[in-house]
């Protein structure tokens, strides 16, 4: 295991299957200091909610605007008028059902007829039990949903009360319980939700209107006309980043409210209605954010004691920075040692602006690796023709498809008589589009680059070193200020753990690279680096006499020889073994000091006052 993962820690430039993946005949990933089950347990949490949800809202979809007497034809139990009285009684516009109320157990009966276990259970035997970072999280690795679905809650509400116009709004809340492991392995159990409602008018007329609003929204949407146009501009490469702040980035509410919504109106031919999208949100799923990026089988190896070009050129830009950092950037396919497929290679005959290592070849393909992304078959699922282009300058700097529920939009409708009716319409589903803000994507290619470098020198401390010392007597060892927040004594020969020590160097870096002088500085570092690693999984550290730095794997394996890296997107692995096996960076791998055994030789790494 260790001779295979000591091939791949050699790899310069490389962008690579992610780590977890390669498990060396391993079932279960190792549970100890440096496995962040929290974060784990909360990914694993989203991937069954998402699944639980995403199955109930196909199961509902056809209930969501009904007329009374549709309503009545498909379920024997309810009656409208009861219902309405039962609301009425409370005295409130909305009245939470006991549960031993007769309208609980009727309406009960009609959501358990509707929801259906055992597709949620084999979507989840093929999303969950076969991932195998979930194995140290599954209960004998069996499937997490072994309940049935519960009715936590049923609330009326009266959404419109004029006379012979009512609408009744059925509000519900399902439940089901996970079984998984805690953090030391014991039985554990967490409850899931879905929350959706069901609106039901006493009119027919009114009820077309909605569900035929509902149906031409979705109609237009996902049509070839605007299914392609949602999209925003950014070089983030960090998917939690994106989906955070992706009401401010994606253009779909200026789309909606500028071209979509008069189209449906148009299709409608009905003047007496409206939209309103001031509460658009967006959810996501796991699986539906596809970043492009290219994997590798190896290349050449540079080592710090090489005397190659590359390497001499390395030492130089980490030596004097500035404008050698940006002659490395800016020939960096002369030195990449990254392997390319051979369809890649054949494409980029025809595309000289893409670079190798970023480009909407290599997202295309991704997105059709279909056990990483599940984006594709939701696209398919909903009939969504999502045009693979890259024939122009601007359709090859696509960099990232990333996949939402849109919920919030309301259809308003303003009946002859009475006040305006304003309703939420069921979800839509989109593809925002990515776009870097660069030319092309050897430009953002370039950039990461020139930023990684920045930030590993200034990390790695090269900014504080007299560069004007020749490189015969300069001395290369990374050197390191204890920080603020490290508030205790560092004593040699006792131990530290490695994420307290390095972290807050890690997060000043940031700010120390941002608008400074160095090379002109970097705007948003941020979008470039989202995590960091220290190849070989260390979990703590010593220190000598000297202020030399050991690394430790949490077993107590002294380790030999270590590299850093920086990645262009994050994983749940705590810091800092966050490397999660995109693109990524470091300058050379450190082979010039081996360290055999804890003592007073001198490593590549020291703290310093």
């Amino acid at each position: 295991m260790k001779k295979l993962l000591s091939i791949l820690a050699t790899t310069t430039l490389v962008i690579s299957a992610p780590l977890s993946v390669i498990a060396c005949g391993k079932t279960r990933p190792e549970v100890n200091d440096e496995f962040d089950y929290q974060k784990l347990l909360n990914e694993f949490l989203m991937t069954a909610t998402n699944i639980f949800n995403q199955n109930l809202q196909d199961d509902f979809s056809d209930i969501y605007f009904l007329s009374k007497s549709d309503a009545e034809d498909q379920f024997l139990e309810f009656n409208f008028e009861e219902a309405w009285e039962s609301l009425s009684d409370s005295g409130n516009k909305e009245y939470k059902l006991p549960k031993d109320h007769p309208e609980f157990f009727k309406i009960s009966s009609i959501l358990k007829s509707k929801a259906d276990i055992q597709k949620i259970r084999a979507e989840a035997q093929k999303e969950i039990l076969q991932n195998v970072n979930y194995k140290a999280i599954l209960k004998d690795g069996k499937n997490p949903f072994t309940s049935n679905i519960e009715v936590e809650e049923i609330t009326l509400v009266e959404k419109y009360s004029d006379k012979d116009q009512r609408i009744l709004g059925i509000e519900y809340n399902l439940s089901t319980v996970l079984e998984h492991l805690d953090a030391k392995q014991n039985f554990q159990i967490s409850t899931i939700n879905y929350k959706s409602s069901i609106t039901i008018f006493e009119d027919i007329d009114t009820a077309e209107i909605f569900k035929q609003g509902a149906e031409k929204t979705d109609e237009i949407i996902t049509s070839d006309k605007y299914s392609n146009s949602f999209n925003f501009f950014s070089n983030n490469g960090n998917e939690e980043a994106i989906n955070k702040n992706i009401s401010q980035l994606s253009n779909f509410k200026e789309l909606f409210e500028e071209e979509i919504k008069g189209d449906i109106k148009k299709e409608l031919d009905n003047e007496k209605i409206d939209f309103e999208t001031n509460n658009i949100k967006f959810t996501t799923n796991k699986g539906w954010n596809c970043i492009t990026d290219q994997t590798s089988s190896g290349g050449t190896n540079y080592y710090f004691s090489q005397k190659t070009e590359w390497a001499n050129k390395v030492k130089k830009a980490l030596r004097l920075g500035g404008d050698e950092i940006d002659t490395l950037a800016n020939n960096n396919s002369l030195y990449n040692p990254a392997d390319v497929s051979k369809e890649l290679v054949e494409y980029l005959k025809t595309d000289t602006e893409s670079s190798k290592y970023i480009n909407t070849f290599n997202l295309w393909h991704r997105y059709h690796k279909a056990f990483v992304i599940k984006l594709e078959q939701k696209v398919k699922n909903k009939k969504i023709n999502l045009k693979e282009e890259m024939n122009t300058s601007f359709q090859r700097r696509l960099i990232g498809l990333h996949g939402y529920q849109v919920g919030g939009i309301n259809l308003v409708y303003t009946p002859n008589f009475g006040n305006q009716i304003s309703l939420e319409l069921p979800e839509q589903f989109i593809v925002n589009k990515q776009y870097t803000t660069f030319d092309n994507t050897q430009e953002l290619y370039n950039e990461w680059l020139r930023v990684n470098f920045l930030f590993q020198r200034e990390f790695l401390g090269f900014t504080q070193k007299d560069s004007s010392i020749s490189e015969e007597d300069y001395d290369y060892t990374y050197e390191f200020k204890k920080p603020k927040e490290f508030d205790v004594e560092i004593v040699p020969g006792e131990s530290y753990k490695l994420s307290d020590f390095f972290k807050p160097i890690y997060e000043q870096t940031f700010e120390k690279i941002k608008n400074s002088n160095l090379a002109n500085g970097v705007d948003k570092p941020e979008d470039y680096i989202n995590s960091l690693n220290f190849f070989h999984r260390p979990g703590y550290f010593k220190v000598n006499k000297e202020g030399y730095i050991f690394m430790f794997e949490n077993d107590g394996n002294l380790i030999e020889i270590n590299s850093v890296m920086t990645y262009w997107t994050e994983s749940y692995y705590e810091f800092p073994n966050q490397g999660k096996g995109f693109l990524f960076f470091h300058t050379l791998f450190r082979d010039d000091i081996k360290v055999l055994e804890y003592g007073d030789s001198k490593t590549t790494m020291r703290i310093v006052n």
